[in-house]
């Protein structure tokens, strides 16, 4: 398979995956609650990849099943508080 198919299958993964995300959210928080969680999700991967690329680091698999943990960390706290 091409690597731009592979791509553009983790993107719409991605996007479906936040908006299922903030979906559960909403019905289980309030709005406001999680609105601010929908900014905390791409800010932290946005942060995460400018920070890995002033390091000179790779994106790989550890370093996203790293963001993919951080990513359920961040949802985990947010429901418990």
């Amino acid at each position: 398979m091409p690597v731009r198919y592979r791509i553009s299958v983790v993107i719409s993964n991605g996007v479906i995956g936040f908006f299922l995300v903030v979906l559960i959210l909403i019905i289980f928080l309030d709005f406001r609650s999680s609105f601010l969680i929908a900014l905390a999700i791409p800010t932290s991967f946005a942060v995460t990849l400018i920070i890995l690329n002033f390091a000179g680091e790779d994106l790989n698999a550890i370093s996203l099943m790293a963001m993919i943990i951080a990513l359920g960390m961040i949802v985990d706290q947010s429901n418990a508080s």
